[in-house]
């Protein structure tokens, strides 16, 4: 942020502190609880939040939403193309997490039925339990 001139003269440990405790979906927060920015590694690189992010539970709010964009109205008109432009990567995003087809684990689903095909769950936890004694 200092290397675009967004910093303005903030003190970087308090800007870092107010991100943590405020803005970042997957970090449990202090008072704040946006979803505006998510940890890819733990104590390393933020990227911003999209649909399908993991989120801390107490960042979520059953009423109201938690924050995850600004309002349009709330930063100047010079960037508000980056607020159209994120509403399309995100959407881009959401959209490859519902495409199924291409995921192994989900591909998976039904592959080992004929190896339970004689035998009930209940039964198998049964038979288990009597080897055991």
């Amino acid at each position: 942020m200092e290397e675009v001139g967004l910093v303005g003269g903030v003190d970087p440990n308090s800007l870092n502190a107010h991100l943590n405790q405020h803005c970042i979906s997957n970090l449990p927060p202090s008072s704040g609880k946006y979803r505006m920015l998510y940890e890819t590694t733990p104590g390393g690189n933020l990227r911003l939040f999209r649909p399908g992010d993991l989120t801390h539970p107490a960042r979520v709010l059953r009423r109201k939403p938690s924050k995850i964009v600004p309002k349009r109205e709330e930063i100047p008109e010079k960037y508000w193309q980056l607020l159209d432009w994120y509403e399309v990567w995100s959407k881009e995003a959401l959209n490859a997490l519902i495409n199924y087809d291409d995921d192994p684990l989900i591909r998976l689903i039904g592959s080992g039925k004929h190896i339970w095909a004689d035998e009930h769950a209940d039964e198998y936890v049964e038979n288990l339990r009597r080897e055991d004694l």
